[in-house]
């Protein structure tokens, strides 16, 4: 599934004290957050032993207790959660009033919906602020969402944190793609391709012209979809080319004919990674 797009600003020993208090008090908190680093390596086989008889132990000074290179991961893991909403389990949605079809309110609120199930965040739909997530709607196809708790510096004061462009959209998938993907990046998710575990062997000049067409310049297709984030940014699984998080891609905008769908749905990973994101915090 995608990564998780954080902004690495937690000092360094508050993110371990944090992470310790959090996650080794028993061993169901050790497991957990061992699991949802799928296959990072995260913890040692060694070390996992060491910190789980130090929690059966009540000795909680495990962290000081691993190499470095662990205490490291760890401490990528703990910045982890600086853009989730770890604070909350509801957050206040408002759609600005529009002049398109009232009955796209209830669409965004039923497909915002999907990812409920997966976080334990429940949206709630206000009539007016203050509110967490502030949604305005174009006709022209263009969304962005802020990542997570990156919302807040904005609907704080009042200001739009999420465009939907679906006010002209032919049909219901139309609606519903754009909705499922931008919520996924208002609940702290990055785009699958720019994880560190996509590795897409992009044929630059053709994605640069083909992005062109749409008023994108050079610079912002390399911000979007060729720049990467690092490891100490995000947690991730595997990469997931059926992931909502995820651009289509066309097989000519590839050096290998690689291409991705237009996905509409949550995939399993999906549905996996989120779940075990939001258990651990």
């Amino acid at each position: 599934m995608c990564g998780i797009c954080l902004t690495v600003d937690t000092n360094r020993i508050h993110a371990l004290n944090e992470l310790q208090r959090a996650h080794f008090q028993n061993v169901e908190g050790l497991r957990m957050l061992t699991e949802s680093t799928l296959g990072t390596e995260l913890i040692t086989t060694e070390s996992y032993d060491v910190i789980e008889r130090a929690i059966k132990e009540k000795r909680y000074e495990s962290l000081q207790m691993m190499g470095q290179r662990n205490s490291k991961k760890l401490y990528e893991l703990a910045l982890i959660k600086t853009n989730m909403w770890d604070n909350r389990n509801v957050l206040n949605v408002l759609i600005l009033p529009h002049t398109f079809d009232p009955g796209l309110n209830n669409l965004i609120e039923q497909f915002a919906n999907e990812w409920v199930p997966y976080t334990g965040m429940q949206f709630n739909f206000v009539n007016m602020r203050p509110a967490e997530i502030i949604i305005e709607l174009n006709a022209h196809g263009v969304h962005s969402s802020q990542i997570g708790k990156n919302a807040l510096p904005l609907s704080n004061v009042g200001q739009v944190t999420m465009r939907l462009g679906i006010g002209a959209a032919p049909n219901i998938e139309h609606v519903r793609r754009p909705v499922i993907h931008e919520f996924g990046h208002a609940l702290g998710c990055i785009h699958e391709h720019q994880s560190p575990a996509a590795n897409i062997q992009w044929n630059e000049p053709a994605v640069i012209r083909t992005h062109a067409l749409g008023g994108w310049d050079e610079a912002t297709v390399r911000h979007n979809i060729f720049a990467k984030y690092t490891q100490s940014e995000i947690t991730n699984s595997e990469f997931d080319p059926a992931s909502i998080m995820i651009y289509p891609i066309a097989a000519d905008l590839t050096m290998n004919g690689f291409s991705v769908p237009w996905n509409t749905q949550l995939s399993d990973l999906d549905r996996a990674f989120m779940r075990r994101a939001y258990s651990f915090i």
